[in-house]
């Protein structure tokens, strides 16, 4: 029997042990008759562009990037899209035609996950909390929903107002710290914080119908899903959908086959049950 080499992909990043990545494109792959291997690799800031040159001089057909490198990778990319140069961050790269590509899907793993739960955006004042990578990622697709204005709260002012600069040009945005949010009824908060607990003490001000969503997942999240709850907000979501659907571009990008995702952000739990098996 001839034995088929398995096309490689990987996940770089610090930390990866939790992500549940390599059975998300797993699971992408059964959906499409596919076979491939997905490892997880830890990776020293000193290491990752190494790294990188070493995978893909060994064969690799692509590697998704998770925090904190994600402008580091944007950085080494040689060819960028669009995407990627407005976030100035990449999560997915690969070679074409000798060269390395970067893209950002971040945005529109977001904005597909916001349509999907019919999250209106459009003519909406918006509060995202952080200025951090993963709001970077979002912020162009965001604005091109056309919502009314965007306000950016941060601890370090200064990496918000940086942000503004960066975006302005894309629609209405302002720069705020977080202890000091204006008193202004939004109608949907986003959270990029990349704190464990969420700041309970924040004053915000949200409409009657106001939605939340945190752009992190699972236990990750709760803290912010709880602070939502107790604070009556009418729709909560953490980002698994956002987790998916940014990684079934990754996959449509290396494949060029948009995999079925509808059973995986439906029912995360099919994931732990791969893992336990």
């Amino acid at each position: 029997m001839i034995k088929m080499n398995k096309d490689k992909y990987a996940l770089l990043g610090k930390p990866v042990e939790l992500s549940p990545s390599p059975q998300i494109h797993q699971s992408f792959a059964a959906s499409l008759g596919e076979q491939i291997v997905y490892h997880k690799i830890e990776v020293e800031k000193e290491q990752f562009g190494e790294v990188i040159s070493s995978f893909f001089r060994e064969g690799g057909k692509g590697l998704n990037i998770t925090v904190p490198y994600k402008q580091d990778a944007y950085l080494l990319a040689e060819v960028k899209t669009v995407a990627a140069e407005q976030a100035k961050a990449v999560n997915t790269l690969w070679i074409e035609k000798g060269k390395l590509h970067g893209d950002n899907t971040d945005g529109i793993g977001f904005i597909k996950d916001c349509i999907a739960k019919e999250i209106q955006i459009q003519q909406k004042k918006v509060l995202v909390l952080g200025a951090g990578g993963a709001v970077r990622g979002i912020l162009a697709p965001l604005l091109e929903q056309n919502p009314s204005k965007i306000i950016i709260a941060n601890r370090t002012i200064e990496n918000a107002e940086q942000l503004v600069s960066d975006f302005a040009s894309l629609g209405e945005i302002t720069a705020s710290e977080l202890s000091k949010i204006p008193n202004q009824k939004v109608d949907v908060i986003i959270n990029g914080l990349a704190l464990h607990d969420f700041p309970s003490e924040l004053q915000i001000f949200a409409k009657e119908d106001a939605s939340y969503y945190d752009l992190k997942y699972g236990q990750a999240a709760e803290s912010g899903v709880n602070w939502a709850v107790e604070h009556s907000i009418n729709h909560i979501f953490d980002g698994w959908g956002m987790l998916v659907r940014q990684a079934a571009q990754s996959y449509f990008i290396w494949r060029h086959q948009l995999p079925s995702i509808n059973e995986l952000i439906e029912n995360p739990s099919v994931i732990s049950e791969e893992q336990s098996k």
